[in-house]
């Protein structure tokens, strides 16, 4: 009773997978959210907001020796569009708004003072990806990889958490970023056999070859390159 039981639920199990798998000719849309570890780098930024805003010490007339960056956390909403050139191999087109973050922390060697700057600035971001799926079942899991163009959307943001109220802004010089997103995704099904829907989750790093530069009263400087982690799920649909 027990092997035939088995046999029933491996004939159903490869059933599934041959009338699922994904055909080429096949368009997928769907959308995620997440968020994301900046390990953005500050280009002069740093040295820019020492020279201009940072102060330590009781009097405010201590000036920073020295600062630091270290990563900080944001989030990211895509919506998304692919379409199968083969059974494994698709090309996907997304649009995705993302608050990118990092933290500068300030301190003077002689002296017991530090203050923190966390910096955000907010962008669309276009990648199109080239996308491998390894499995031929209604669920999916591969490597991506492509060129994204980002238009920042806002202007540079800084805040100091340990003060309330605290914050400035700068007016972004940089109309578009140029880069690299790679990483990986997964997903299974969610409903019926006969539905085409699935929970998806994605898992990449995104590299840009440009800064994102800063516009202070004249003065531009490099305020953010964006390199980070982005981690977010979702749920999408083929047809």
């Amino acid at each position: 009773m027990t092997r035939k039981l088995l046999i029933t639920v491996l004939v159903f199990v490869m059933t599934a997978v041959g009338l699922y798998a994904q055909q080429a000719g096949q368009f997928t849309a769907g959308g995620r959210l997440g968020g994301s570890i900046g390990f953005n780098s500050p280009g002069d930024f740093g040295r820019h907001l020492s020279e201009t805003t940072v102060r330590l010490g009781e009097s405010g007339g201590i000036r920073p020796t020295s600062y630091s960056d270290g990563t900080a956390m944001g989030f990211t909403i895509a919506v998304y569009t692919n379409y199968a050139v083969t059974d494994n191999l698709s090309v996907q087109l997304e649009f995705g708004f993302s608050l990118h973050r990092y933290d500068l922390s300030f301190f003077a060697l002689s002296h017991p003072y530090t203050e923190l700057r966390s910096i955000s600035v907010t962008s669309l971001d276009i990648p199109i990806l080239a996308r491998y799926n390894f499995l031929d079942s209604r669920s999916i899991f591969g490597v991506q990889a492509g060129p994204h163009i980002s238009i920042p959307t806002g202007r540079v943001n800084v805040n100091d958490p340990n003060s309330w109220g605290y914050s400035s802004t700068y007016i972004v010089a940089t109309p578009v970023t140029i880069g690299l997103t790679a990483g990986i995704f997964a997903g299974f099904p969610a409903g019926l056999p006969t539905q085409s829907g699935r929970i998806v989750g994605d898992l990449r790093f995104i590299f840009d070859f440009n800064s994102i530069h800063a516009n202070d009263a004249g003065r531009t400087v490099a305020a953010m390159q964006r390199r980070a982690l982005l981690f977010s799920v979702g749920y999408e649909m083929s047809f």
